[in-house]
């Protein structure tokens, strides 16, 4: 999930990214993050140790300082807590009644 924006003036954007986070394996937690132009503006430790394919609703907030005419790309990334090459994460996957995925962008000023 992405989005990209261009701002006329310099600004602050306030980034919200939400996102239903289960592993396939035990013993790794769900972390999200938001990233801006491939660096992360923001990071959430959000749980989820014990279960497998149990959602773990992760949100998190940043504020960012935006310069007008530079286009930014916005994405929401997740990741297990430790290096987990046997495990992976999914946002929102399966039938299940989860929470929609989002990324917000609230700009001010621009």
């Amino acid at each position: 999930m992405s989005l990209s924006l261009t701002p006329s003036a310099s600004c602050i954007a306030i980034l919200s990214g939400n996102a239903d986070l289960f592993t396939s394996r035990a013993g790794f937690n769900q972390d999200l993050g938001i990233d801006v132009n491939g660096t992360i503006a923001g990071w959430k430790e959000s749980g989820g140790f014990a279960g497998v394919f149990s959602p773990n609703a992760a949100y998190l907030q940043t504020a960012v300082q935006l310069s007008a005419g530079t286009t930014y790309t916005i994405k929401l990334r997740w990741k297990t807590n430790i290096p987990a090459s046997t495990a992976t994460v999914y946002a929102g996957a399966g039938n299940g009644p989860y929470s929609p995925t989002r990324l917000t962008a609230e700009l001010y000023g621009c």
